[in-house]
């Protein structure tokens, strides 16, 4: 009988683990380096204008006719004392938080995985690569930081689950119940909704940490509650219907994200089928979805769009806070997952496919190709540098204008102050002057039908006046200004 002769097996592990690790490096240097590539948008200047404010009462007193709770933008004002009040640094803090959120999820993967050191590299892959959390990134909104508070607090919840005498990982699973909910009230409805499973579960112990974390959140939305239950607070968000889930996707899985699905359901068929062996340890699939909030994610998704066809809530980008429940339930389910040796290496191809696409995907709003036009519709950035030193500048939103002008100004890119920015009724007013002036500059950003609409009426008024308006030339897309002229009279 034939023996054979032991062969020396490659210990690709560890340099996969390394290889990884330079990927997650290379997609978190891409979008450092993209912080200050593009104008801030509307929301982004929105935050300017609620934190990067004189003392942190005017903030709460502010944000009581807000539909956000205060903790990221308290949490912004202190870092902008610190690092200074610019747009760079308005968008390095969401991408400090990505960089933590990022390695909580793996951390979680790594604690309640069999296969660790796997289940926490294909966690990194999916928190530093992926488009969702990517396109959060180096956004100045509180979406980086409420994913990594979620991350802390079910890391948490299932220490608490997993030791349960022990009571320290329940005063601190409440504590970012707490701040997670004072984040961001899909924060409150996540891991209330998870606490809500807990209960059910007769955890209650962990329902209690839950419930008594929720508190804040709730103390706000009592504060603010006249603004919130207003018929008009967030109109703009229309009822559920199939395009909010393609939302939803695209922003998970790409630009096509239908055909990324069937890619990746063959994918898993085929390796199933093929590469699995016949006496392969199942992955406990029940327990793996209690421990990482799945089934609590699940129940919050059911409670929104439930509320929403009442009152709609439901937004594309809120459902952002599922991430730190899917990855680490991701990451688990394919490290746990036990397959051929060849059937390993074709899943190792094919991740290296997905990477490749997701370097595409990842950064197709934040670096657009040419002739796209994703995030950077609004470009107030090039309005206010080619407007600076003008001195009657009016537009429908005269507040992002001057947000705009301010962080630029912090940012040593403007010599001074410039004018005020006036809307509609300032033009008015401006115009009853004698003299009136003999120069206005009238100015929109965004998308080009939309500022069309804006910009008509400030033109109607200025031509009405006897002014002629004429469009400045060499404005990039999403940036738009007008010049109006007095024609002289003849004596």
């Amino acid at each position: 009988m034939r023996h054979r002769t032991p062969q020396p097996r490659f210990a690709a592990e560890p340099l996969l683990t390394l290889l990884a690790g330079v990927v997650c490096a290379a997609f978190a240097a891409r979008t450092f380096l993209l912080i200050d590539s593009s104008s801030l948008w509307g929301d982004e200047l929105r935050s300017v204008i609620k934190s990067f404010q004189p003392s942190p009462g005017f903030i709460l007193s502010y944000l009581r006719t807000d539909s956000h709770p205060p903790l990221y933008y308290l949490s912004l004002w202190g870092w902008g004392q610190a690092i200074g009040q610019t747009a760079w640094s308005l968008r390095a803090f969401s991408w400090l938080a990505y960089l933590l959120g990022g390695g909580l999820m793996a951390l979680q993967a790594a604690l309640l995985a069999r296969h660790r050191r796997r289940a926490a590299v294909i966690a990194a892959l999916l928190a530093f690569c992926t488009p969702f959390p990517v396109r959060f990134a180096i956004e100045g909104k509180s979406y980086a930081l409420l994913v990594a508070l979620i991350a802390g607090a079910l890391i948490l919840r299932a220490q608490a689950l997993e030791r349960p005498r022990r009571q320290g990982p329940g005063i601190g699973y409440a504590l970012l119940v707490a701040l997670s909910g004072f984040t961001h009230f899909y924060g409150l409805a996540l891991l209330g909704a998870t606490g809500l499973w807990d209960a059910c579960r007769r955890r209650w112990r962990l329902a209690l940490a839950c419930g008594a974390g929720m508190v804040p959140g709730a103390a706000w939305i009592v504060h603010a509650s006249g603004y919130l239950l207003d018929p008009s607070t967030n109109d703009w968000i229309a009822p559920p219907e199939f395009s909010l889930l393609t939302a939803v996707l695209r922003r998970a899985l790409g630009a096509d994200p239908f055909r990324m699905l069937a890619a990746i359901a063959m994918a898993v068929l085929v390796l199933q089928l093929w590469g699995r062996p016949a006496k392969a340890q199942p992955i406990e699939w029940r327990r793996l979805a209690d421990r990482t909030g799945l089934w609590g994610g699940l129940l919050m998704v059911l409670l929104v769009v439930a509320v929403s066809f009442l009152r709609p809530i439901a937004f594309a980008r809120y459902f952002i806070v599922l991430v730190p429940v899917l990855i680490p339930a991701v990451a688990i389910g394919l490290a746990d997952w036990s397959l051929r040796p060849r059937a390993a290496w074709l899943a190792l191809l094919l991740a290296a496919v997905a990477v490749v696409h997701v370097w595409t995907e990842s950064f197709r709003e934040l670096q657009p190709s040419a002739g796209r036009f994703d995030r950077e519709r609004d470009d107030f950035r090039s309005v206010s540098l080619r407007l600076a030193g003008a001195s009657h500048r009016y537009a429908r939103r005269p507040e992002l204008f001057a947000a705009s002008d301010r962080v630029l100004l912090a940012a040593g890119r403007l010599d001074g102050p410039g004018r005020a920015w006036g809307e509609e009724d300032d033009l008015r007013q401006a115009l009853k002057a004698s003299p009136p002036p003999a120069e206005l500059h009238l100015a929109a950003a965004g998308r080009n039908s939309d500022e069309r609409r804006r910009l008509e009426d400030l033109k109607a008024i200025s031509r009405d006046a006897g002014y002629r308006c004429e469009p400045l030339e060499e404005l990039p897309r999403g940036a738009f200004a007008w010049r109006c002229t007095l024609p002289q009279r003849s004596p």
